[in-house]
């Protein structure tokens, strides 16, 4: 069942995203704030099943949708979650006149299985940062149409 996050499920999510390997402390100290202190205009959803995505409408674009966070426990990845919760975020925003939703990832090979999620979903790499993360270390900016 996918339903708003509760500020109670804040230390069960840090955990889960920690669990996954994925996410450096600095990363998961911003996650940490980010359901701490979450902005009213975005979105933060959890499934029971072990996963929760936040997202929002960018203001600086038109109708222009980000993906802040999408984690999966690692004893529920490849059972549907992340798909059930992108598509729950992409209708969200084409509801509300979204016309592009984009997020971002690493360009590093461990983050191989995450770019082949997103391509998945039909999402393109839109741009690549160079060094971005640290030397050597690219960001990826996946987008999709609405």
């Amino acid at each position: 069942m996918i339903r708003p996050i509760l500020t109670t499920d804040g230390p069960d999510l840090i955990a889960m995203a920690r669990e996954t390997g994925f996410f450096v402390p600095r990363e998961i100290d911003l996650l940490r704030g980010d359901l701490a202190d979450p902005d009213p205009v975005d979105h933060h959803l959890i499934d029971d099943r072990g996963g929760f995505i936040t997202f929002g409408p960018d203001p600086i674009g038109d109708r222009l949708w980000a993906v802040y966070w999408i984690v999966t426990a690692r004893s529920a990845q490849g059972q549907g979650i992340g798909s059930a919760l992108t598509a729950f975020a992409e209708q969200v925003a084409r509801n509300a006149g979204g016309r592009l939703m984009y997020l971002e990832t690493s360009a590093t090979p461990q983050y191989g299985p995450t770019q082949r999620f997103y391509r998945g979903r039909r999402y393109d790499v839109i741009a690549r940062v160079p060094d971005f993360y640290e030397d050597g270390h690219d960001k990826l900016i996946f987008g999709k149409r609405l």
